[in-house]
Order: structure tokens, then C-alpha cells, then sequence
């Protein structure tokens, strides 16, 4: 459940014993803060995973930055994902980067579409 950014996280337990005593919920609630996934595309092939962070860093919190690679040569695919902490901060680095050059190439930035 959600309650304006406030998660309610519910444990169900039920006991099985010949009694048939019933079970019970335990619900506790916490802030959540939903970490948003970028897709960076048109990578140089020598764009290294820290140039990726220090480039989002500048807008906010980087949770993460990954370039994907080749599962056979070990290679660069030439796109990658950076995880941000906060929505804000992901619009930012979005408008910001898109169309920017990196390593003598124009990246593509934007909301990362969830896996099929």
C-alpha cells in the first residue's frame, strides 16, 4: 500500500496445527524512496563507468552506473544505465544530457523502459 510516500509493509504468518489457530498480520510503515533508472545511449566505446557517475553526479545522487557489455567478446555495447536516488534529480541529468557530448559522441539520455 501506498500512502503519499509513506510504504506500508505487511507480513502474513498463518500457523497450520490442528488447533487451527489463527494467523496474523504485522504492518509497519516506512519512507520510501524509489530509485530511478536512466538509459544512456551512443556511448563511446571507451566511456568508462566512473566517467558515466561523475557526469550524473553533478544533479544528484548516483546509486549506480553500468555499462552493459558483450556477453562473448567482453566488449562495450555502447549504452549503459545509471541509477538515480530521487526523481528530481534524474529529470535534471536527463534534460541536462541528452544531446551532450561525451567522448566525442552526442549521448542519448532518457527514462530507462522496464525489462520486457
Amino acid at each position: 500500500m501506498l500512502f503519499s510516500g509513506i510504504q506500508a509493509y505487511c507480513l502474513r504468518s498463518e500457523f497450520r496445527s490442528r488447533e487451527r489457530t489463527p494467523g496474523f498480520i504485522l504492518c509497519f510503515l516506512g519512507h520510501v524512496t524509489m530509485a530511478v533508472q536512466i538509459y544512456v545511449g551512443n556511448l563511446a566505446y571507451s566511456t568508462t563507468e566512473d566517467e558515466i557517475r561523475a557526469a550524473f553526479s553533478k544533479f544528484g545522487e548516483v546509486t549506480s552506473a553500468k555499462i552493459v557489455l558483450d556477453r562473448d567478446s567482453g566488449r562495450p555495447k555502447g549504452f549503459g544505465f545509471v541509477e538515480m536516488a530521487d526523481q528530481a534529480s534524474a529529470e535534471k541529468a536527463i534534460s541536462s544530457l541528452n544531446g551532450a557530448d561525451m567522448g566525442g559522441r552526442n549521448i542519448r539520455v532518457n527514462l530507462a523502459r522496464p525489462k520486457r
